[in-house]
């Protein structure tokens, strides 16, 4: 920690004593272990945020395993079937 910080976390004492509270829209890992005199993590409340944003809701329709596998299934097999009439047509030549 520099002096410019301390000396600023100094003349905010309720900044600097303020405990890491959750919001009710952060996620777990949100919540981090703070000493006191040490400002929150912004990265660690970034992964926070980033996480509550990007995770499913249970009311979400996701795909069936069944239909995931065929699609998979139909898409790499349409590409190594492409490659391959690809390099069988090149070495006709």
């Amino acid at each position: 920690m520099n002096s410019n910080h301390a000396q600023r976390l100094a003349h905010e004492p309720d900044r600097a004593a303020a405990p890491n509270t959750p919001s009710k829209s952060s996620s777990p890992a949100a919540v981090t272990k703070t000493t006191p005199g040490s400002a929150p993590s912004p990265a660690r409340m970034l992964q926070g945020h980033l996480s509550a944003g990007l995770s499913h809701h249970p009311d979400e329709k996701k795909w069936p395993r069944s239909g995931t596998v065929l699609f998979v299934v139909a898409t790499c097999g349409a590409f190594w079937g492409a490659v391959y009439w690809a390099v069988n047509a090149l070495m006709r030549k």
